[in-house]
């Protein structure tokens, strides 16, 4: 194999996206520490990528992150070290949006307590979209397409919502964009004690990470439900199990938890307000397909022509030419 062909995919893709890699050389395993040496690209879903890793790869070039999230790379060390990380904005967008409604509804109607319990009479009175508020953590292009589909489907209660020591200008930002879509916008505690569902649709960031915790589940409004599918870390889990426990809190939907796939033991397996899915809102072929060709092109602008990638997370000194 030569140094300028190799290519790492250390989780599983969609087939047909590896079309885009002719040319280059694909391991498809978890074979790091052999081929090393001769990797020039990393193309990963879930798989950490650490400092250590980049040493031990002296000919790495770019990083492409399968998805939005980079919380699982070491981006400062890339940065450090020449190394371009990139993502895929906006791709996966319509498949989370859609999963993440279909999520709101089934708290709406209980189904996560209806679906352990089983007998009439024993779950709350559900309710319709028309007569709710919901509340949206995040207004980038999965909140934003989940503000419009829930608009269309009737929802007239749709909210932003953004933490209180957000800055002004992105506050701004964050009104002209609900603005357009029919939505409003309040600070995320103001936000909790009026929704029905908060939905939470933000990066797992220093800033984001525990953002959801026991003060604001307690600003929520009694009985209300939260959504997660984004990152499993912005979510308190503790604290969401101790307000699902204590019934302020009436039921949760998450598609993501900071240990993944979420251990049988954990406390929220044994509570009948809770649905837990293995983080599939963006497992759609058409997702996936888009997702593999975006960084199959970052690999190959790098790689083969020596070009700054399309998405990049870092920012590196201006390629020469």
């Amino acid at each position: 194999m030569s140094v300028a062909d190799v290519v790492w995919i250390p989780d599983p893709v969609i087939a047909s996206g590896l079309a885009d890699l002719a040319g280059f050389a694909v391991v498809e395993d978890d074979r790091f520490c052999d081929i090393a040496s001769q990797v020039r690209a990393i193309i990963s879903r879930r798989t950490p990528i650490t400092a250590e890793m980049m040493d031990a790869a002296p000919n790495l070039q770019v990083i492409a992150a399968h998805g939005v999230g980079t919380d699982y790379i070491d981006v400062e060390a890339a940065t450090h070290r020449g190394i371009w990380v990139t993502n895929t904005p906006g791709m996966n967008a319509d498949s989370v949006a859609e999963l993440a409604l279909a999520y709101i509804v089934l708290a709406l109607r209980h189904v996560p307590r209806s679906a352990r319990d089983a007998l009439p009479g024993r779950v709350p009175m559900g309710k319709t979209l028309a007569e709710s508020t919901v509340a949206l953590l995040g207004a980038g292009s999965i909140g934003q397409r989940l503000a419009r589909s829930l608009r269309l489907l009737g929802c007239r209660n749709v909210v932003f919502a953004y933490p209180e020591e957000t800055d002004t200008p992105r506050v701004h930002r964050l009104r002209r964009t609900s603005a357009i879509l029919g939505a409003g916008v309040l600070p995320l505690r103001h936000a909790c004690a009026s929704c029905d569902v908060l939905s939470v649709h933000l990066p797992l960031t220093p800033q984001t990470k525990g953002l959801i915790d026991a003060s604001v589940l307690r600003a929520m409004k009694p009985g209300a439900a939260v959504v997660n599918t984004a990152r499993g870390g912005v979510l308190d889990e503790d604290a969401l199990a101790d307000a699902l426990e204590t019934g302020s809190i009436s039921e949760a939907v998450l598609d993501c938890t900071v240990v993944e796939p979420l251990p049988p033991e954990h406390r929220l397996r044994r509570l009948s307000g809770v649905l837990v899915t293995p983080h599939i809102a963006a497992q759609t072929s058409a997702s996936l397909r888009e997702v593999m060709g975006s960084c199959a092109k970052a690999v190959v602008a790098v790689c083969r022509y020596g070009e700054t990638p399309l998405h990049p997370v870092n920012t590196l000194p201006p390629i020469s030419t």
